[in-house]
Formats: C-alpha cells, structure tokens, sequence
C-alpha cells in the first residue's frame, strides 16, 4: 500500500476528516506508532520464546519440576508463564486432557481427595514455587505423559 492508500483507509476507519488532521501530521502519526509496533513484536520475540516440555508421569507421583530447555547463561534468571498443560494417564489414550490451572484458595476439598477423586478427563494443576502439582495424581507411568507449554521469559 501507497502512503496515500494507507492514509485514505485510516481515514475511512477512523472518520477522521482533512480538516481535523491534515495528512501530513496523521502520516506522522502513524509512523510514530508503527515504530512502536515494530519494536514490541521486536520485544517479544527477543525475550519470549515458547517452549515445549514433555515429562513422563510417574506412578503416584504428582509433583512435577518446571524445567525447560534453554540455551541461557547460568546466572539468568527466567520467568515461566505456562500457556497450557495437558495429561495423558495411560499409553493406550490417543490424546492428552487439558488441564485447568486453579489454585488452593479454590479447592472445596483437601488435595488428598482431588488426588484420588478427580477425574481424569478433568485434570487440573497448581503452581508451586518450582513445580507444578497435577490432579488426579497418576496411578500409572506414562512416557510423556506430561506436556507443558509455556513462554520463558528472560529477565536480567
């Protein structure tokens, strides 16, 4: 598109009239904001990058560290954002369940009994410190049974 093209578009987007903004200050403008632009997408892909874990479930274990793969100097220091988490409690299952992330102040009842009760079409997963604890708690190893996706964030 013509700097012309785009002005004409804003305009009829906008309803902003010549006499209102003459082209010349609302093209400065819009240079002005498609730098910005230009630089948060350079922001967000320099210093988010989204990472896949996959974790084989252990029996009865339901703690699971937050580690992912990444190419830092040791003394960065990362913040996690998990996207999505999804469970899968046997081999014979075609696809994973997606866990819903909660937190204890909303469990109704003792983590004991989501442990054993949950279903496991309805996994759900808290964040700890390091760790992410997935409800129901798996009666059986399951290579990759575990897949996190989530953005590392590098924050010096």
């Amino acid at each position: 598109m013509t700097p012309a093209e785009i002005i004409q578009l804003t305009r009829s987007l906008s309803g902003c009239r010549t006499d209102e903004l003459p082209d010349n200050d609302l093209l400065s403008y819009m240079n002005i904001e498609y730098r910005k632009v230009r630089q948060d997408i350079a922001d967000i892909d320099k210093n988010y990058k989204l990472r896949v874990r996959n974790t084989n479930l252990v029996t009865w274990v339901s703690s699971y560290a937050l580690e992912l793969p990444t190419q830092a100097p040791s003394e960065a220091t990362w913040q996690i954002k998990i996207e999505e988490l999804y469970v899968k409690y046997n081999d014979s299952q075609a696809y994973p369940y997606r866990a819903e992330q909660r937190d204890w102040d909303n469990l109704n009842s003792a983590p004991e009994w989501y442990a054993d009760n949950q279903p496991q079409s309805q996994p759900f997963y808290i964040i700890m410190d390091n760790s992410v604890q997935v409800f129901p708690t798996p009666k059986a190893s399951v290579v990759n049974g575990l897949t996190l996706y989530a953005n590392q964030d590098h924050m010096i």
